[in-house]
């Protein structure tokens, strides 16, 4: 009998899994970069290989900024910390806890960047907000590979969801491009995952265990 549920309380484990949110505007750290599974930064082009950006200041807009370099604040990621909305960033505006993104000129996309900690099933939400002026080329990356993308121009907001299987140290890029110009190119993006690890493999001495016991009982 005591084998059995030994069996049984090994084979409830085993299956057992508890599910983890992470939030892009909640996660957002103005002290590490990377931080946890997020790093803020850009691209080397569209699918490029990706770079933190490792300057940070709060005198950009006043908001919590990423930027580039000393000399050049394009492309960066933001986050409105101010409590308050801010007008003088984009066309709309930028809301209380809202993060941003803005393209360089040519071939340096902004971009947002999330490596997987754990094997598991993450539930994907993500949008893109032109915030009434950007025109912008927007998209999903795996691991350099595209996703899926669409484009905004001027106006309007392009949504990602999906449900992936990632395994551990997995990248996924949200990124943000100049499509022409890049000027008044701010934009919002706003990304969830909510993540549940693969359960795992019960032992083999544990199903032994509980066919053992089973058979036992029987007879």
């Amino acid at each position: 009998m005591r084998i059995t549920f030994l069996a049984l309380a090994l084979l409830s484990l085993a299956g057992s899994s508890s599910a983890t949110l992470y939030s892009l505007r909640d996660d957002f750290s103005a002290s590490s970069n990377p931080t946890g599974p997020w790093a803020y930064g850009s691209v080397s082009g569209l699918g490029g290989g990706f770079a933190a950006n490792t300057l940070f200041t709060d005198t950009y807009y006043g908001m919590q900024t990423w930027v580039f370099s000393a000399g050049e604040s394009y492309p960066l990621v933001l986050r409105n910390h101010t409590g308050a909305d801010v007008t003088t960033w984009s066309t709309v505006p930028m809301h209380a806890g809202d993060v941003g993104l803005h393209p360089g000129n040519g071939i340096n996309p902004a971009a947002v960047r999330f490596v997987a900690p754990f094997e598991g099933s993450y539930a994907i939400n993500s949008l893109f907000d032109s915030l009434g002026g950007a025109t912008v080329s927007v998209g999903v990356y795996r691991n350099q590979s595209l996703v899926d993308s669409s484009t905004l121009g001027g106006s309007g907001t392009w949504a990602y969801g999906s449900t992936l299987l990632l395994a551990a140290g997995e990248a996924l890029d949200f990124v943000v491009g100049s499509n022409g110009g890049y000027v008044n190119d701010s934009t919002r993006l706003d990304v969830t995952l909510d993540a549940t690890p693969v359960p795992e493999p019960v032992s083999g001495l544990a199903l032994a265990l509980g066919v053992f016991a089973v058979r036992r009982r029987r007879n």
